[in-house]
């Protein structure tokens, strides 16, 4: 009996033992579980210094661009591709926060806004009058309409989506281009395949010649195949248009082209990019409004808004 009650006292110390070291086991994962959510939430915190760095760079550019130059087009330094760079300690020093030893990376691109399909472009209100003061019931925009049919039809979509996006754009209207997911008949393939020249901008705007892509060209531009299109932005590499006037002679056009439809110089911007530190990364896209008008000392470049991709 004796025996046997040792032997079950050791069974019983082992029992405990394996108990004690499974728990201790456990407490320590959890432990280190905490200590990762609370490293990746600072790591994100740090991505938020280092945007707001980057954004505070592009505003610079914008800005010095905008002093520098009366026209805008690809050629510029603005326009260059950020490749995945490894930025330098003292870019984020001051915050630096996170992972121990964790590098910062960079990638991004800054883009002109009003080289794209402004949905707002879309709405067209009709000016008030002495005789009727109220604004009228919004409506859609005729050559606009006719211009989204031209460049779905370029991309090979369905031109008839075109009235979908447009009583869209009527009732309840664009926030963001993400809103087109929202449109009947509108599938996550056809988006990703329209999203590239959509944009949802605070206001109606003009299409920049300089560096809006053949579809937008075709689309907008009366007469112009997308082949004629594809050879003029093949030329507009060698040379950018200093004018409207300029491309009404190159492509030998009768009729003027209206400077609320197109133009050389740009207001809107935005910035895409993704940024990495420690084991975080962020995609995120950032619209500027560069407003020649709203600065004391020259022109003024505000954040609009910023969205997650």
């Amino acid at each position: 009996m004796r025996r046997k009650a040792e032997g079950a006292a050791v069974l019983a110390a082992m029992l405990v033992v394996a108990i004690a070291a499974s728990l201790a086991a456990q407490v320590f994962e959890r432990q280190q579980l905490a200590v990762r959510t609370i490293e990746n939430r600072m790591d994100a915190s740090q991505i938020r210094w280092i945007e707001r760095a980057a954004s505070d760079w592009a505003r610079l550019v914008l800005r010095l661009d905008a002093r520098t130059t009366t026209i805008d087009h690809l050629g510029e330094p603005w326009a260059m591709a950020i490749q995945q760079t490894e930025l330098d300690p003292t870019v984020y020093g001051g915050a630096r926060a996170g992972t121990k030893d964790a590098k910062a990376v960079l990638s991004g691109q800054i883009q002109d806004a009003q080289a794209r399909f402004n949905l707002r472009n879309l709405l067209q209100t009709s000016d008030r009058t002495a005789s009727d003061p109220l604004p009228q019931t919004p409506r859609p925009s005729a050559p606009d309409l006719q211009a989204l049919r031209k460049l779905l039809a370029a991309i090979g979509l369905d031109a008839s989506l075109a009235e979908l996006i447009a009583a869209y754009a009527v009732s309840p209207g664009f926030g963001r281009a993400a809103d087109l997911l929202l449109v009947p008949g509108m599938d996550q393939p056809i988006y990703q395949r329209l999203e590239r020249y959509m944009i949802v901008l605070p206001q109606r705007s003009s299409l920049n010649i300089n560096t809006a892509s053949p579809e937008l060209l075709h689309a907008y531009l009366p007469g112009l195949d997308l082949a004629s299109a594809q050879i003029l932005v093949k030329r507009r590499e060698e040379r950018a248009f200093m004018d409207l006037a300029a491309l009404k002679a190159s492509l030998s056009l009768s009729e003027e082209l209206a400077g609320d439809r197109f133009t050389v110089l740009s207001r809107f911007f935005f910035m895409e990019g993704v940024i990495g530190y420690g084991r975080v990364s962020s995609r995120a896209r950032i619209l500027y409004d560069r407003n020649p008008q709203s600065g004391l000392d020259g022109e003024a470049v505000s954040v609009v808004w910023r969205e997650t991709l």
